[in-house]
């Protein structure tokens, strides 16, 4: 990431809090910034030095001269929508002469996680109603602030260096918005799996939810080797998608050589090594909404009618007496609730 706007962008972003939002310039650039960046905030007004646009609105929006600023300078944090670098340096300039000391241009939005941006509570929460929506780095910021100490307190259950150091950034990330976690983030087949967290033994139970096509329990199994150590237990998969769960069927059986019983009827594999059900994780054990794609972003939804159904599972239910010893979640959005169905396992 740019590290010099990277820098102006929390300083933007902290600046914003206990102010109010101004953007300089009444051009095209304003228009896109107000549709694609802040179409539900509230921006007090529009600057610009071109007086035939002042008195004028954009989407509702008051078109003022730059002398407004001089009311009370550190009120506002301005945002300057020219992509000129010209123009940029020269309104710049204007407001340092008018005092106006938080004034970022339009570039440092690069940042913000758009993805995630708003959240539609309408889909998340059936009490409120569809098109509310909340969290922006506005406010996210504020949560984070606010809440600090239970922040700190999960901070300090953490024992490894390198999770202190990912936890520091993913809250600073969290409380920015930011929408870049590449420089954080381990390879995408080792972040399950990380050297010199854990110490494995011969008895080892693994949990793979989410198995897609077997590829993490070979790589746990290839672990332990390396440290001299077999999957002598078992290996517990869980794989919804009926595509995924041949894959995992099918390489699972060649890495371990060995016979394999497959019950499309019960929709389940098993051998010495491994069971692979084609099912979902869950907190309840039954029908639910899913959307197939053949890969890694297939999903359960609870949205049944817009999509297939798929059996799912409870963890607590089904391996209740099994001593399972490393657990690996992957289930594209299902995770809290498979979490719920798993919490006396997690106890023991």
């Amino acid at each position: 990431m740019n590290g010099i706007f990277y820098k102006s962008y929390k300083e933007y972003v902290a600046s914003y809090q206990g102010r109010e939002l101004v953007l300089f310039g009444a051009g095209k650039g304003a228009q896109e910034i107000i549709f694609h960046y802040y179409p539900n905030e509230d921006i007090a007004f529009i600057c610009d030095n071109n007086k035939e646009k002042v008195g004028k609105k954009i989407f509702g929006i008051p078109v003022c001269s730059p002398e407004k600023l001089y009311e009370n300078p550190d009120k506002y944090v301005v945002l300057i929508t020219a992509k000129d670098n010209f123009a940029i340096k020269s309104i710049l300039q204007q407001l340092n002469t008018m005092n106006v000391t938080h004034c970022y241009p339009s570039a440092i939005l690069q940042f913000a996680n758009m993805v995630t941006r708003y959240i539609d509570l309408g889909s998340l929460n059936k009490y409120v109603s569809i098109g509310e929506r909340q969290y922006h780095e506005f406010n996210t910021y504020k949560v984070i602030q606010d809440n600090m100490d239970k922040i700190l307190k999960v901070r300090e259950m953490l024992s490894d260096k390198k999770s202190i150091e990912l936890f520091d950034n993913y809250i600073e990330k969290l409380k920015y918005n930011v929408n870049n976690y590449a420089d954080i983030s381990d390879d995408v087949y080792e972040h399950y799996f990380v050297d010199g967290i854990f110490k494995y033994s011969d008895e080892e139970i693994l949990v793979d939810g989410g198995t897609f096509d077997g590829a993490d329990t070979i790589r746990f199994a290839e672990l332990l080797k390396q440290e001299g150590k077999l999957l002598k237990k078992k290996a517990y998969c869980f794989e919804p998608d009926c595509e995924n769960f041949r894959r995992s069927c099918n390489n699972l059986q060649k890495y371990y050589n060995s016979d394999i019983n497959i019950d499309y009827g019960k929709q389940i594999a098993e051998s010495n090594n491994f069971t692979i059900y084609q099912a979902g994780l869950y907190d309840r054990n039954a029908g639910i909404g899913f959307r197939t794609c053949g890969s890694q972003i297939s999903r359960l939804t609870e949205q049944i009618e817009s999509a297939g159904s798929v059996s799912t599972v409870c963890l607590d239910d089904l391996l209740s007496n099994k001593k399972v010893s490393f657990i690996k979640f992957d289930l594209e959005g299902a995770d809290i609730p498979a979490i719920w169905g798993r919490k006396k396992l997690l106890k023991k």
